[in-house]
């Protein structure tokens, strides 16, 4: 498995031809050339515990209309606009009466397509914003989602709507009592997730850096982690 991870970076610098796309698997590169890489472990448990189509789905969405497609996009517009375009762009969902409306979200998303933007991050607050936001990934299913499930979150309730979101990526927060549990629920349906953690002190900064936190996690870890 790891020589054919190692192959397929490789066979990807060969045939690619965008600059962010080679630096990109340059580092990838870099990073597999030790043995040890927790990329390794990252890479086979998603493949273990992930069922295709979301894996197919999300990927696609991610790499090919949000980093390929979509960026040529984005570089054609600048040129042609001299302004800057964001790669992705992240909202903030919350259910409260000064909020934008779920027609005004998905309006900004189906312009952001027209720009090039396919990656969205959403950071949803509560039950009812979660179910928003799994409506908004529903409706754009070219885009790719990824979506930090709030604290303390129902995420029972909200298994069967994930299973028809196949371009949603969902990142449980690794600082609540029973993540773990949350974890084993993700495996045994097949979804593709990761895990996040927010910092703010000296003490999550040096628990981070360290590495002594990574290794902690990395048996639950899915696809990612992220750090907000």
């Amino acid at each position: 498995p790891k020589r054919t991870i190692r192959n397929l970076v490789d066979l990807g610098l060969e045939v690619s031809q965008d600059p962010m796309q080679q630096r990109m698997l340059k580092f990838c590169q870099d990073m597999l050339r030790r043995e040890d890489s927790p990329y390794y472990q990252l890479i086979l448990e998603t493949i273990r515990h992930v069922e295709e189509e979301n894996l197919l789905t999300f990927g696609i969405n991610f790499g090919w209309n949000g980093l390929t497609q979509g960026s040529a996009r984005i570089r054609e517009l600048e040129r042609q606009g001299h302004y800057r375009i964001p790669w992705s762009m992240t909202l903030h969902i919350a259910e409260q009466a000064d909020g934008m409306e779920a027609e005004e979200k998905l309006r900004l998303v189906l312009e952001g397509m027209e720009l090039g933007i396919y990656v969205y991050f959403l950071m949803p607050e509560d039950e009812v914003s979660v179910n928003e936001a799994l409506n908004l990934a529903a409706a754009c299913p070219d885009c790719a989602f990824i979506l930090l499930l709030p604290q303390s979150c129902n995420l029972d309730a909200h298994m069967t709507c994930l299973t028809h979101c196949p371009n949603v990526l969902l990142e449980l927060n690794c600082l609540e009592p029973g993540w773990q549990d949350r974890v084993m629920l993700m495996r045994k349906h097949q979804r593709l997730y990761g895990l996040y953690r927010k910092y703010r002190a000296d003490e999550d900064t040096s628990s981070i850096s360290s590495g002594r936190w990574i290794e902690d996690v990395l048996p639950y870890a899915g696809l990612n982690v992220l750090f907000v």
